[in-house]
């Protein structure tokens, strides 16, 4: 039993055209995710719950952020796969490590792609109290 913390959890997914795309399931299948998303506008979506055990309070939420890659020849996005771990990363691709190359514009949430959208997480916890300033 948690006396006094917080307990927060998250899932990000990629979505092209309304199609969700997860993780891939092997390197054939992340190159044929970012050969699906080269040239195009698709949205992350990250949800999240931010659990309050003692107060049995929660904030649940779903950020999207709108990313456009670059255009890109297939020997790039292979040569891409071959050298970042892509298998447990939504839409195969990373915008904090050597994937960030791919990423010609971001309306929205930086800090979302990367895996937690930072700002609507500090908001919620100030409401819920957790935080505070001095």
């Amino acid at each position: 039993y948690i006396e006094r913390g917080v307990i927060i959890s998250a899932d990000a997914v990629v979505a092209l055209k309304k199609k969700v795309i997860g993780k891939p399931v092997s390197l054939d299948d992340a190159i044929d995710i970012l050969s699906r998303l080269e040239g195009k506008w698709h949205s992350v979506f990250t949800s999240y719950c931010i659990y309050l055990p003692h107060l049995d309070k929660k904030i649940l939420r779903t950020v999207r952020t709108y990313v456009k890659f670059k255009p890109m020849k297939r020997k790039e996005i292979k040569n891409y796969v071959n050298s970042e771990n892509v298998l447990d990363k939504a839409g195969a691709y990373a915008f904090q490590g050597i994937g960030g190359f791919m990423i010609e514009k971001i309306e929205g949430s930086p800090t979302n792609v990367i895996g937690l959208p930072l700002t609507e997480i500090v908001s919620d916890l100030l409401k819920l109290k957790v935080i505070g300033y001095r």
